[in-house]
């Protein structure tokens, strides 16, 4: 495996993953003045650059651009037709970032990402999972001999950036396709392992998730069925048990349960609420009071708490801001990568399709238990996976595979 950087196209998009992954939130939380942080900053002025040198000639997947205008579309009306105050207004612009995130994505996937080079990048996506294995492996070394801050394995946070959790998924999923016998199983063991050391169950799920899907794929259609239809009903029994139902899932599955009303029962799964707009309303912080004695969505506690604190789930988020519409929207052009679940073999021909397919399904596990999409910290890792499958899976002509 190699991490040479060969100068091309790509190279910008390269330099800037590993700044977030080595340097983590001393990029992405230094700030400029106002609201303006420099990790926007780089990323506007990455994307004036790419203009200027590339003009944007055609616009790939209908759906997405209509995803885009839709966005805007709410964000305009919010600032300009509703009544906020100048506060407010800043935080839908916060709001927003989400989207704009998605855009400046969308803008280099347009200009640069083509089916017929796409391979450094898939190549790219697999370095990505050598290097945070290899950070956070040096990470847990440092505090152990340094015994930072009373450092313990099991105990807080320990990851050393916020991108090294989408690392984490892509080693494991370049073992489980690329490796074979007994060195693709120490090695998945050993991804397995770290993700139970960084402080987020739900990377856990992540990484084993891709185990799961990686077994589900071989079996038969009447297998993957069956599968599907327990792993629903394991969960919805899951949901009801005692041991389960500690404060923090309570939270998020009471969250979950008043935005889903918000979106199907209030605006028909169509219409979202804009920008500028809680999340959480007074009453619904009260219930959150009297059943679990949180707090946090007080105004008088934390003012502005309610608008700023999403429902850590980033699809969510999105159904929330501008329809579930727009979810439907977003996952259109991945149709073909959703059908690869369901080819009916035990042969995988094309271990690139395998490899992608288990990063987005990794990837979404771990964007529907946090806030990530909405951060500037590590949402273009999903993006940059997310664009690399619907061009690799849409591909018009056999592509060759290179591993």
């Amino acid at each position: 495996m190699s991490f040479k950087i060969k100068k091309s196209k790509y190279s910008p998009l390269y330099i800037y993953i590993y700044v977030l992954l080595f340097f983590g939130l001393a990029f992405t939380k230094t700030q400029i003045f106002g609201p303006l942080y420099l990790h926007d900053l780089v990323l506007i002025l990455f994307t004036i650059y790419s203009l200027t040198v590339r003009r944007l000639s055609s616009i790939k997947h209908l759906a997405l651009f209509v995803f885009i205008c839709i966005s805007i579309i709410y964000l305009f009306y919010s600032l300009s037709l509703t009544e906020l105050s100048q506060e407010l207004k800043i935080v839908a612009l916060r709001q927003f970032m989400l989207y704009f995130y998605f855009i400046i994505a969308f803008i280099f996937y347009n200009q640069y990402i083509k089916n017929h080079d796409i391979y450094p990048l898939i190549k790219f996506l697999k370095n990505i999972g050598f290097v945070s294995i290899a950070l956070q492996i040096f990470y847990f070394l440092y505090l152990i001999l340094f015994n930072y801050n009373n450092f313990s394995l099991f105990e807080g946070y320990n990851y050393y950036s916020p991108a090294i959790m989408f690392g984490i998924i892509n080693f494991g999923a370049y073992v489980l396709v690329y490796k074979k016998g007994v060195l693709k199983w120490t090695f998945f063991l050993m991804a397995l392992l770290l993700s139970t050391l960084l402080g987020h169950a739900s990377l856990f799920l992540a990484v084993f998730t891709l185990a799961l899907m990686y077994f589900l794929i071989k079996v038969n259609l009447k297998g993957k069925i069956i599968a599907i239809l327990l792993v629903i009903i394991s969960v919805s029994i899951l949901l009801f048990l005692p041991q389960f139902q500690d404060n923090n899932a309570s939270w998020r599955l009471m969250f979950w349960g008043e935005l889903s009303n918000i979106m199907f029962l209030d605006n028909f799964g169509i219409f979202g609420e804009g920008f500028g707009q809680p999340y959480a309303s007074n009453e619904f912080a009260q219930e959150l009071y009297d059943k679990l004695g949180s707090q946090g969505f007080f105004d008088r506690s934390k003012p502005l708490e309610r608008w700023v604190s999403p429902p850590h789930n980033s699809f969510l988020t999105i159904c929330f801001h501008t329809g579930f519409i727009s979810l439907v929207l977003l996952f259109e052009p991945l149709k073909k990568a959703f059908a690869f679940f369901f080819v009916n073999t035990d042969v995988i021909l094309d271990r690139n399709k395998l490899f992608l397919l288990l990063l987005l399904l990794g990837y979404m596990v771990w964007v529907s238990f946090n806030v990530i999409l909405e951060l500037p910290h590590s949402a273009f890792m999903f993006w940059l996976a997310y664009f690399v499958a619907i061009e690799y899976f849409n591909s018009k002509k056999r592509l060759n595979e290179h591993i």
